[in-house]
Formats: C-alpha cells, sequence, structure tokens
C-alpha cells in the first residue's frame, strides 16, 4: 500500500527519528501507506495538488494522459516547459521509474532521496507487473481517496490495521483473484485459496497484459512489498479499493490465510 510520511518541523527531530528507529524503519518506505489523514504533508498535498514534470519523452507523455484521465484526489498540474514555469522548493513532485514517488521539489534535488522525506510511493513491482504504469497510479489514487474517505490516520502496522477495520466491502465470489509475476512466490498454493471459495489465477506478467482493462472488473488482484517487513493487499478494480490489508510485525517469506480466510466469508 501507500507509504505517506509525517513532515518535521525541524531536521533536529528527523535526525532523532533516523537515530531512534533506524533499525525497525530501515527499507519499510515502499509500503503502502505509512503516516496519513492527520499528517502535514498530507494535508499540504490534499491542498496544494501534484505536479508532474512532463519532460517530452515517450513515457512521460503516457504518464501525463493517464494521470489526466484518472487522478481525482488532489489537483493536478502537469508541467511541459520547466525553464518557463517556477515551481516552488515546497511543492509535490510525482516521479515515476519503476515505482511511483511522490515528494516535495527541495528534496529531490540531490542522487538519491531519503525515504524520510517521501510523501508516498508504491512498492517497485508490488503487482508483479512492474510495466503496468496506468495501474499503479490509479492504485496510488484509489488509496489517497481510501484514506479520505475512512480518515485513516494509523501509523505503520497500525494503519493498515485502522484501513482493514474501516473496510467494509463483502468479498465477491464471482471475481477472480489474479496472483501476477513474482507475487506467486510469497503466496500460498492455489488449493488453500480454493478451499476458502476464492477463485484464483497465478499468472505470469505476460498473461496478465493480455487482459483487456475493460475486463478488470472481474478481478481482484494482489499486491506485495517485500522491501523490509511483508505486507499485501487485496485490490478491486471495479471499486477501486483495497479490500484486504496486512503488513506483518515480523519478518516474513510467505503471507498468511487468517485475513484472507475472514474476507472471504462476508459475503
Amino acid at each position: 500500500m501507500l507509504f505517506f510520511n509525517l513532515k518535521y518541523k525541524t531536521m533536529k527531530k528527523v535526525y532523532g527519528l533516523v537515530l531512534t528507529l533506524f533499525l525497525f524503519t530501515q527499507n519499510i518506505y515502499s509500503q503502502a501507506f505509512y503516516t496519513t489523514f492527520e499528517s502535514y504533508d498530507f494535508k499540504e498535498l490534499l491542498k496544494n495538488g501534484l505536479i508532474f514534470l512532463d519532460k517530452g519523452t515517450t513515457q512521460d507523455s503516457i504518464i501525463s494522459k493517464i494521470l489526466v484521465e484518472k487522478w481525482n484526489a488532489c489537483p493536478l498540474k502537469i508541467v511541459k516547459n520547466k525553464k518557463d514555469e517556477k515551481i516552488d522548493d515546497s511543492e509535490f513532485i510525482l516521479m515515476y521509474s519503476n515505482e511511483i514517488i511522490v515528494s516535495r521539489q527541495r528534496h529531490l534535488k540531490g542522487m538519491s532521496i531519503s525515504p524520510y522525506f517521501i510523501v508516498g510511493n508504491t512498492a517497485e513491482n508490488g503487482f508483479g507487473a512492474p510495466k503496468n504504469i496506468s495501474l499503479n497510479i490509479e492504485f496510488m489514487n484509489s488509496c489517497i481517496n481510501q484514506i479520505i474517505k475512512y480518515k485513516i490516520s494509523g501509523r505503520g502496522a497500525g494503519m493498515n490495521s485502522d484501513l482493514q477495520k474501516a473496510v467494509n466491502d463483502k468479498y465477491n465470489k464471482n471475481k477472480i483473484l489474479l496472483i501476477v509475476g513474482r507475487n506467486r512466490s510469497f503466496t500460498p498454493t492455489n488449493d488453500k485459496f480454493k478451499k476458502l471459495g476464492i477463485k484464483v489465477q497465478q499468472i505470469s506478467e505476460d498473461e496478465f497484459n493480455t487482459i483487456k482493462p475493460s475486463d478488470y472488473k472481474n478481478y481482484y488482484i494482489m499486491y506485495i512489498d517485500n522491501k523490509h517487513y511483508l505486507t499485501y493487499s487485496i485490490y478491486d478494480f471495479e471499486k477501486k479499493e483495497i479490500v484486504v490489508s496486512k503488513r506483518y510485525k515480523a519478518a516474513k517469506i510467505m503471507i498468511g490465510m487468517k485475513l484472507i480466510k475472514k474476507w472471504s466469508k462476508k459475503e
């Protein structure tokens, strides 16, 4: 899920947090949510909006088109000529490589960016289909909308727990759960899902790319981040919402079925 990080008022507080929580928080920033609804940066993002710098490349043109079509979580501005547009250091910029990163302009000027200054990002290859730019953008937009809708203000693993308590969507047994690409190595066998009455397809990235976007409404899809502590979500294409969310507090190499079992009984 999305990671939203609280902006601290002084660098002293930031360094204190780094020193205190380094071993616990190192590399967990790629999970979908972290610090959310009540954070200063999150409120500023909703108020002031998001900027995407379109440098004229083929990929940037694709991203601009997708953002215009799908982004509704906060105000959006596409900047095609940075020289003619003054961008304040405090403004929020969206960057895309194999993952989406949202951060303030001032934090994007160096060779690398500290995770403590990232406002939001998706996990690299979280859906097992890294080339699907549209899905990653839709997911981040949807996650922000869910934070707003449910007023999610938890932190870390607590955020995932708060979101799961807030989500009341019932399991639709007619839909198929897709587990794509590398995510297959983090999930139990199909038989364990089928015992719960869940239709599941574990497929390759190429097979996923053959599914028409118009048919997405017939599917759920698994999102997994294993950067540090394993985090997973089940995303409903049709409702554009996460319906299951779990972040483990200890290292794991495979997701458990307890929460999924509970969800599958909500018919």
